[in-house]
């Protein structure tokens, strides 16, 4: 799951990291990196919020997050990146692992199949919290750091049409990880009522 979520999937993140100091002020690279960054983060995170295999909306969410790396080292300070590169690998291998585990417990990968199938006091509801708040960038955990931080630095460098993109991204990053969450444990807003 680390090698997957860390290594195979984002080497190319890593070489960009690795030659960004080659890149001269004048080059158009970090800008062209900016862009697709951008388009790329906000395309998989509407994708990730429409889909119902467990698989795909990790797979998805990994692409939204890889455009965001992309977006800090286009904004000519790799190092964001490759921290956001690093607090994600954390995060993600735990639901990638997550997702193996449920899908060999439940025999699915559908959330609509594993619709409140697991208890949300669990073990396996308390570690989907986890990855899931981390995923939405929910301080104190490490999702929330890493990408701030990149939020931040768009905001400091006066790209605002920019920082308006990645907030959209940001904000159905949220809503999926909370689709996601609220899908398969047996948390329901309407038994919150009813508790109350």
């Amino acid at each position: 799951s680390l090698i997957h979520s860390a290594t195979m999937v984002v080497a190319g993140i890593f070489l960009l990291y690795k030659i960004a100091p080659l890149l001269g002020p004048r080059s158009y690279v970090p800008n062209l990196l900016l862009y697709v960054g951008l388009v790329s983060t906000l395309v998989a995170s509407i994708i990730a919020f429409t889909e119902n295999d467990l698989k795909k909306i990790l797979a998805y969410s990994t692409i939204s997050h890889i455009g965001l790396m992309f977006v800090a080292i286009g904004l000519r300070n790799p190092d964001l990146g490759f921290f956001h590169l690093f607090s994600h690998s954390i995060f993600k291998s735990m639901l990638f692992l997550y997702a193996g585990v449920i899908i060999i417990i439940k025999e699915s990968s559908n959330i609509e199949k594993l619709k409140g199938s697991i208890k949300f006091s669990s073990p396996l509801g308390i570690i989907l919290l986890i990855g899931c708040l981390s995923l939405a960038s929910i301080y104190p955990l490490t999702g929330s750091f890493s990408k701030e931080f990149i939020l931040y630095e768009v905001l400091r460098q006066g790209r605002y049409i920019e920082l308006l993109i990645l907030l959209t991204s940001v904000f159905f990053t949220a809503l999926y990880s909370s689709r996601l969450y609220f899908y398969i444990t047996d948390l329901r807003f309407k038994n919150l009522g009813k508790a109350s």
